[in-house]
């Protein structure tokens, strides 16, 4: 698949219907659970214990979505082109880690 074909799909892509770009998180949204965490007071017992584990289910939901936007990125990055060593840089690991972390979408753009 050429250059102009893979962004000829990607453009496809985008401008299918119910295509959302993902949104990018502020800061604000990131650590809004870490925040209530800190400001509560420290002997406040069982409702410490309940903030943490509510902030922590909050920011595993956060992971995973993260997680799972990253994984169609990289696919629509593959599909028009982008090799495992722009990914990776693009991430801040290598080459070989980014192929080995997304091998799954290996198959995507043809070598």
């Amino acid at each position: 698949m050429g250059q102009a074909a893979r962004r000829k799909r990607f453009d496809e892509v985008r401008a299918a219907p119910g295509y959302v770009s993902p949104p990018v998180p502020t800061r604000e949204d990131r650590v809004t659970a870490l925040e209530t965490l800190r400001a509560l007071p420290l002997g406040s017992g069982v409702g410490l214990r309940a903030a943490a584990l509510d902030a922590l289910r909050h920011v595993e939901g956060e992971r995973r979505a993260l997680a799972d936007d990253m994984t169609g990125v990289v696919g629509l990055g593959r599909a028009v082109g982008c090799t495992w060593a722009e990914i990776g840089a693009a991430v801040g690991i290598t080459r070989q880690a980014a192929r080995e972390r997304w091998h799954d979408l290996e198959g995507s753009v043809p070598s």
